[in-house]
């Protein structure tokens, strides 16, 4: 399972922000509201990186992302943020790309 993409409408200093996680797509959330709470919106999505090599990481790693800023910048926010909402039973916008994998039967 790899996160793809994440929408935060409000957590500490984040508000109302998209953070992509893959190198091989791109998302973007807009909401409807330009303001207050967010019931709804348009995501897109755009396949930004066709040629992505695979196992590129070894065989069970999909993907690897660095957080970077300044300080205050929000990286310590958004990880909490992150887990917090995986112990949520509503969480916001999460995607991500799961694999599945056959079982071979002989």
């Amino acid at each position: 399972m790899e996160l793809l993409y994440v929408w935060i409408e409000e957590y500490n200093n984040i508000k109302r922000q998209g953070f992509n996680f893959s190198p091989k797509h791109h998302f973007h959330f807009e909401p409807n509201e330009k303001e207050g709470p967010v019931t709804g919106g348009t995501l897109t999505h755009n396949e930004i990186n066709t040629s992505y090599p695979d196992n590129f990481f070894g065989e069970h790693i999909s993907n690897i992302t660095a957080i970077v800023g300044k300080n205050g910048s929000g990286k310590s926010s958004l990880v909490k943020a992150l887990y917090d909402y995986m112990l949520m039973t509503q969480p916001p916008i999460f995607i991500f790309e799961v694999e599945i994998q056959e079982e071979k039967t002989e």
